[in-house]
C-alpha cells in the first residue's frame, strides 16, 4: 500500500465508473464518518494507488490522516492532489488553500486541535480529578485589623476540566484557623498558563469567636510538569460580616493535580 507521500503525482485527473471504486469510496467514507480515521485513510489511500487521478481518493486520504492527527501526511496528500493535471480552477484553488493551511498549522496549534478532537488523549491537567493546594504564604492588609500572615492549605474537585470547587484550611496570625469553601474557574491561553477567577466563603475560629467573610478572589496559574502542578497567584477581595471594611490579601502558592 503507498504512503501518503508515494501517492501518485502529475497524472490526470479521472473519474472512475466502475462499481468497483464505488464500492470502495463507500467503504472508506464510511470508516471516516465513524471516527475510523487511520482504516479510513488506509483505505482512501488504496484507491487513490489503484485508480491515479482521482482527487475524491487523494483529498479523502488527507482529510483522514489529519482526523488521525498526522497532520503532515495530510498535507503529503494535499500537495499529490495539486499536482494532478486536468482539475478545474476552483479545485486547484481549493487545493492550495488546503496545502497552505495544513503548512501554517503550529505545533501549539495540533495540540490543541488534538485535544479537541481526542479527550482521552489529553495532557495530565485534563485527565485529573482532584486538586491538592499549599500556601506558603498569604498576606493580608485592610478591614481594620493590622497586617496578616498566614498559611493554608486546600483539597478540592475538578467537577469539569476548568473548574474546581475546593475545601480550604488554614491559620492566620489574627482570625486563627481558618476553614474555606471556594471556586475558581480557569480560562487557558498559551497552553501553559490561565487566569482564575472564583469566590471563597471564609469561616475563621478564634478566642474571640467564629467569623465569617466573603471573597472575590482573581488568580493566575502557572502550569508544570506536563500541567501536573502549578505555581498560583490568587489576589483576593474581602468582606467580613463583622466590619464595614473590606481588606486585600495576597496568595503565593503550589497546586497538585492527581
Amino acid at each position: 500500500m503507498a504512503q501518503a507521500k508515494d501517492l501518485p503525482r502529475g497524472v490526470k485527473q479521472a473519474q472512475p465508473k466502475s462499481q468497483d471504486a464505488k464500492e470502495g469510496l463507500k467503504a472508506a467514507m464510511i470508516s471516516y464518518s465513524e471516527g475510523k480515521y487511520f482504516h479510513a485513510a488506509y483505505l482512501f489511500c488504496g484507491l487513490s494507488e489503484k485508480y491515479p487521478g482521482w482527487v475524491v481518493a487523494y483529498m479523502g486520504c488527507s482529510l483522514a490522516l489529519e482526523g488521525a492527527g498526522a497532520f503532515d501526511a495530510a498535507r503529503d496528500c494535499a500537495r499529490a492532489a495539486e499536482t494532478l493535471t486536468g482539475l478545474s480552477a476552483d479545485d486547484r484553488k481549493k487545493i492550495s488553500e488546503r496545502v497552505n493551511e495544513l503548512g501554517k498549522m503550529k505545533e501549539e496549534e495540533k495540540d490543541a486541535w488534538m485535544r479537541d478532537k481526542n479527550p482521552e488523549n489529553e495532557n495530565a491537567m485534563n485527565k485529573e480529578i482532584y486538586v491538592l493546594s499549599f500556601g506558603g504564604a498569604n498576606a493580608g492588609f485592610g478591614g481594620g485589623s493590622d497586617f496578616t500572615l498566614s498559611l493554608s492549605g486546600k483539597l478540592g474537585v475538578m467537577i469539569i476540566k476548568e473548574m474546581d470547587v475546593s475545601l480550604g484550611l488554614g491559620y492566620e496570625t489574627v482570625s486563627g484557623l481558618v476553614l474555606s469553601v471556594s471556586s475558581a474557574y480557569r480560562y487557558y491561553f498559551d497552553d501553559n498558563y490561565s487566569i482564575n477567577p472564583g469566590a471563597a466563603v471564609n469561616f475563621g475560629v478564634s478566642e474571640n469567636g467564629l467569623s465569617i467573610s466573603i471573597a472575590l478572589n482573581g488568580g493566575f496559574s502557572w502550569y508544570l510538569d506536563n500541567k501536573s502542578s502549578s505555581a498560583d497567584i490568587i489576589v483576593s477581595l474581602n468582606k467580613s460580616l463583622a466590619s464595614e471594611d473590606p481588606s486585600i490579601s495576597a496568595y503565593v502558592g503550589m497546586t497538585r493535580y492527581f
